[in-house]
């Protein structure tokens, strides 16, 4: 398939999995006012913001001033569960080919039937462990906390063992992709052949899985314990992301 057949896609990103990456090849492919996001409960297109690290343009100032206390964070996590109720497909720029965002809301996928479902996996303890150190060292820098960790509701300072056998933190790919409500995925490409994903829309594309939000990790070695109890808890994960890359590799 190619980016000039102009069809419409609804791609889901899971954090950790390459997501900035993918915005930055779409502005490769596509036009920037047909691509939107949809990032902080509201929708952008990608001519709205310079960078693809960047969120929603206007919700983050807001953000950033309400994460620095813990009442400010209860009031944020309150009013980003009542937006996704109040957003429609009217918020989206038309016209528009991509629309990629955390945890778009299953309204506005059914009410876009002919968009094509696409999200990008990753191997489960890889983005489980980015995800620990990116959690840190976000809070560390900014003092801002992303969403999908408010709705974790995890300590930054708790040791990573605890963090990748937390209950919450289990199966966190595929229980992203459940509360869509949409099973009938065109393609899922994975985090660590992202190039193979980004021919799927331009077969000429020679795209890289870009460094652009990386999380800073020290060398670390995990007991066989704890990664054994980590694979038991995390089998979901662990077939979809199989299955993807099977499907990949036999195309």
């Amino acid at each position: 398939m190619s980016a000039e057949l102009k069809s419409r896609y609804i791609c889901e990103h899971i954090p950790r999995t390459g997501g900035t990456s993918l915005r930055r090849f779409w502005t490769e492919i596509f036009p920037l006012d047909q691509i939107n996001y949809y990032y902080d409960g509201g929708f952008f297109t990608a001519a709205e913001t310079v960078s693809p690290v960047l969120r929603h343009p206007f919700l983050a100032v807001i953000k950033n001033h309400l994460t620095l206390t813990d009442t400010g964070r209860t009031l944020y996590r309150l009013i980003k569960r009542t937006l996704p109720q109040q957003t429609s497909s009217n918020d989206i720029k038309e016209p528009w080919i991509i629309l990629q965002g955390h945890e778009i809301p299953p309204r506005i996928i059914e009410e876009h039937p002919e968009a094509l479902l696409i999200t990008v996996v990753r191997h489960p303890l890889e983005r489980a462990i980015s995800q620990y150190f990116f959690v840190k060292g976000w809070i560390a820098a900014n003092k801002i906390i992303p969403q999908w960790v408010l709705d974790l509701d995890t300590d930054s300072t708790r040791p990573l063992e605890s963090f990748l056998l937390d209950e919450k933190t289990t199966n966190f790919q595929m229980r992203r992709l459940i509360k869509l409500k949409r099973s009938d995925f065109a393609f899922v490409g994975v985090t660590e052949v992202l190039d193979r994903f980004c021919q799927y829309f331009d077969k000429k594309s020679d795209v890289k899985l870009h460094r652009l939000n990386t999380a800073t990790r020290p060398s670390l070695k995990l007991s066989d314990n704890v990664v054994d109890e980590f694979v038991r808890k995390n089998q979901d994960d662990y077939s979809l992301y199989h299955e993807a890359l099977k499907r990949i590799n036999a195309d």
